[in-house]
């Protein structure tokens, strides 16, 4: 199963929209630059975002503000794509039409916007335009949204579940080189019917987290968008050696990265195999981040530590420390009698004089 950051490093252009000052959104997916227009700049729109790893979202007026990204044919969008953002409108239904994002244009392209108390995705092909309509009456906090753009239909997904389904019967031609736009359109090309001509349809509100996809999404990548990223280790988890059977070995389960998407919670186990290659199984639980003494049994030769986390985004990917022999467990003390005579007598001799100083040595013997 796919996770958020393989889903999100998918992206054909990622903008977070998390500057603090300047006029261009960073494209964490490649070299597309977000342009705001004159006159509006991060620092004037920069407003608390959905939280955890997008603090910040930015916000658009409503008259004259939008972000130019580019055009469909730059970031490869064909008959497949997809939308993701997170928005949040300043006032409640009906709204007027409001713009999220788009790209292309009236004759062929696709777009996403507010209009009474709905999300409508629009296609444009060959001038047909096909909607499809999910109701959002809920204002006044962050919403997430994925669009989908397939071959024969569009789909919408608000706050990861599946909220509207279209058929698209026209077939699909790629918009060209008209340049797309963040919170409105660019230029006001699309037709009458569902924008005006001519209107830009600013949004009011704010977003973040935009990212297009030259592919379509699945349900379970829309929900893993929504949810955020999962764990990530910073250090491996580690094992102190060398071990022996029977005795304790010093753990930790490693440090992680929640990324600010909930609590953490580290959970692995001490696991041992027969050849550290394959046919691992759990010896000994640790749960929790930390350090811990942790008994190793007879079986197996290898061992090793295995840890996950979670967070609101899900669970991790394992980490693993490296993989150590365990040795044989140490052969019981003995006594061993040493007699050590003045003249020299041989270890474990009688004493040959009565002056003769005998000693008694405990000696571990290595297997």
């Amino acid at each position: 199963m796919s996770s958020y950051w393989d889903v999100i490093a998918d992206a054909a252009a990622h903008w977070p929209l998390q500057e603090t000052s300047g006029s261009s959104g960073a494209d964490l997916a490649g070299a597309n630059p977000a342009a705001l227009v004159v006159g509006f700049d991060f620092a004037m729109g920069s407003v608390a975002g959905p939280g955890g790893w997008l603090p910040r979202g930015l916000r658009f007026d409503g008259a004259t503000q939008l972000a130019n990204i580019p055009a469909q044919t730059t970031l490869g969008l064909g008959e497949e794509h997809a939308y993701s953002l997170w928005w949040k409108p300043d006032a409640p239904p009906p709204w007027s039409p409001q713009v999220l994002v788009e790209t292309g244009g009236a004759t062929h392209g696709s777009l996403v916007y507010l209009v009474d108390g709905d999300v409508v995705f629009v296609s444009t092909r060959n001038y047909v335009a096909t909607p499809v309509s999910a109701s959002s009456p809920v204002w006044g906090s962050w919403r997430h949204l994925v669009a989908v753009h397939k071959p024969t239909s569009l789909e919408v997904y608000l706050d990861g579940e599946l909220a509207g389904v279209a058929a698209a019967p026209e077939p699909w031609v790629q918009g060209g080189n008209t340049t797309g736009a963040i919170g409105a359109v660019d230029g006001g090309r699309w037709m009458t019917g569902y924008l005006d001509s001519g209107q830009a349809r600013h949004f009011n509100g704010a977003i973040a987290g935009v990212a297009l996809f030259d592919r379509a999404l699945t349900a379970a990548e829309a929900a893993e968008l929504y949810h955020g990223p999962e764990p990530t280790t910073l250090s491996a988890p580690t094992l102190a050696g060398p071990l022996r059977a029977g005795s304790f070995a010093a753990v930790t389960t490693g440090v992680w990265e929640s990324h600010a998407n909930g609590s953490l919670a580290v959970a692995g186990a001490v696991q041992l195999s027969p050849d550290a290659v394959s046919g691992w199984v759990d010896a000994a639980a640790v749960t929790g981040a930390g350090s811990y003494a942790v008994p190793l049994g007879s079986a197996g030769r290898w061992a090793r530590v295995a840890a996950i986390a979670t967070n609101l985004g899900g669970v991790s990917a394992p980490a693993y420390s490296a993989a150590m022999e365990v040795l044989p467990a140490r052969a019981p003390a003995v006594a061993v009698a040493q007699c050590v005579a003045k003249s020299g007598a041989e270890a474990g001799d009688a004493c040959p004089t009565a002056g003769a100083q005998a000693g008694l040595v405990l000696g571990g013997l290595k297997p």
